[in-house]
């Protein structure tokens, strides 16, 4: 009978890595742990749209693929075909931004009303990310997360020109911005 420790004392070598065993011939493979599959939506756990990303199999064949989030990364022409199509939403996608950003840019200006301190000319309180936000959400309908919004806080009053960048591509809009005064002395 054939061990592995006989064998290895005989100075027997698997024959590929990844090989187990020997069992009087036949060859044993260890299970691959990861499958490589391309991303067809942004995951926030995983990655962006289009990335190539190594996942467990299970993960992979019981959710991920029968999901349509992603396909294995292995067929050749399959995976070309995806990351061509990937290619073509984010260049529509890039054009449907660049179409609003000039639109946030034409409309008119976002009113703000504060109480100013007097000797300072400064706000009493600022018009923060989270408020030009909620704002551009009431009044142009775009939602916009308050990360995106440059810069901010707005402390002073008059008109001001806020950066937000739309989307994942993150294409630049410029927001115009009122804050009138009230209380001012």
């Amino acid at each position: 009978v054939k061990t592995m420790a006989s064998l290895r004392l005989l100075g027997a070598q698997p024959l590929f890595p990844g090989q187990s065993r020997w069992l009087g011939g036949a060859v044993r493979q260890r299970h691959k742990k990861t499958v490589d599959v391309l991303l067809l939506r942004d995951l926030g756990s995983l990655g962006e749209r289009g990335a190539v990303v190594p996942v467990s199999p299970g993960y992979a064949r019981h959710r991920l693929i029968p999901e349509g989030v992603a396909v294995l990364s292995t067929r050749g022409p399959v995976v070309d075909k995806f990351k061509a199509d990937i290619g073509v939403l984010e260049a529509a996608e890039v054009s449907e931004l660049q179409a609003l950003a000039a639109s946030l840019a034409a409309a008119g200006p976002l009113n703000f009303e504060r109480s100013v301190v007097a000797a300072k000319q400064r706000l009493l309180l600022p018009v923060t990310a989270a408020e030009l936000s909620k704002a551009i959400l009431a009044e142009r309908r775009v939602e916009v997360p308050a990360a995106s919004i440059a810069p901010a806080p707005i402390t002073t009053p008059g008109n001001h020109t806020v950066t937000v960048h739309l989307g994942r591509q993150r294409v630049p809009a410029q927001v115009p911005v009122f804050v009138g005064s009230r209380g001012m002395a």
